[in-house]
């Protein structure tokens, strides 16, 4: 796996979970951080944080299985 996959995971992402998980990884941010910048609550970044792990496991199991 390198920078392109997870690049395509998250752009694959819905842009309410894309957008927290490119602050948080890519942009260094901290869920604090994060909640100020999109003006929302500190829970909502945690939640929408691990609903887009959730989601990108989801994914990579998925490419997996079609390049069988």
């Amino acid at each position: 796996m390198d920078k392109e996959d997870i690049y395509q995971w998250v752009d694959s992402l819905p842009p309410k979970y894309s957008k927290v998980i490119m602050y948080f990884y890519f942009d260094d941010l901290s869920y604090n951080e994060i909640a100020t910048r999109l003006h929302i609550p500190l829970s909502t970044v945690k939640s929408r944080i691990h609903q887009a792990k959730t989601l990108m496991r989801k994914i990579h199991k998925q490419r997996m299985y079609t390049n069988l």
